[in-house]
């Protein structure tokens, strides 16, 4: 039976996974995202279990598929050949600008659970949702940060604090709407701890995350990552789908992640 508090696990390898309730209208114990926002400072990354409930999840990447057939000219086909499963790798680029999908996707921007994380890691700075974000269909990327001059200009550097004091404080919400459990395809490997340093390196090892239906990963853009091995996944193939935003603190680092 599912209880209303959230409950909290660390695995074996200190990966902390936040799980929260399913049930719609039930309240979460939001001292927990204290742990999460841990595991984000620590790790870099943190998997949060459930945000979605699975109609809510299934509602969303309904709300996805029928916007790339009723207007195919704001989807972008990535150059990138077909995957391995012979998928063509596309790209919905500014997806939360598009009122029907800023509304499907409510119960993610409006979650109390993720707010209460965001609260505990921007620790009393403003924050906001950048006007950064997409939807990946079938796309798979290789190592990179999310700060590389290939996709933002920085004048700042990231891992040293701004003239005027600021700091960089910027996450990447992606919301998994397909199951990525041990049956399917891999869906997200990550560099433990390489937010911390701005050469990439994965000489400390990698972890695999396989989030599932409605499960969200925030992970701190500067932490090395890549989305990894492709698959079909089960009865909501053929369609990998990923929808990711970013949020950061009130500050300059923000203000040129919107340029880039």
């Amino acid at each position: 039976a599912h209880t209303a508090a959230a409950m909290v696990q660390l695995t074996s390898c200190h990966v902390l996974v936040l799980l929260a309730s399913p049930l719609a209208g039930v309240p979460v114990d939001l001292s927990r995202a204290k742990d999460a926002a841990s595991s984000l400072q620590i790790l870099g990354f943190a998997l949060v279990q459930q945000v979605l409930s699975r109609d809510e999840a299934l509602g969303l990447r309904r709300a996805i598929q029928r916007f790339r057939e009723e207007q195919p000219w704001a989807v972008w086909r990535e150059v990138e050949q077909p995957d391995d499963a012979g998928a063509t790798p596309q790209t919905i680029p500014g997806a939360l600008r598009h009122p029907e999908l800023l509304e499907a996707a409510k119960g993610i921007c409006d979650s109390p659970l993720l707010h209460a994380i965001y609260k505990e890691f921007f620790r009393g700075e403003r924050y906001r949702r950048l006007d950064h974000s997409d939807v990946g269909v079938n796309r798979q990327v290789g190592w990179h940060k999310d700060t590389s001059p290939q996709t933002v200009h920085w004048s700042n550097d990231a891992w040293s604090k701004a003239n005027d004091g600021s700091e960089y404080k910027i996450l990447k919400v992606g919301v998994y709407l397909q199951d990525q459990g041990d049956e399917a395809a891999a869906a997200l490997d990550v560099v433990p701890g390489s937010h911390r340093q701005a050469e990439s390196s994965h000489s400390g090892g990698l972890l695999t995350l396989k989030p599932a239906l409605g499960d969200v990963v925030l992970m701190d853009q500067r932490t090395d990552h890549r989305a990894a091995t492709s698959g079909r996944q089960g009865e909501l193939a053929p369609d990998r789908l990923l929808l990711a935003f970013a949020l950061g603190a009130e500050n300059v680092f923000s203000q040129e992640h919107e340029q880039g």
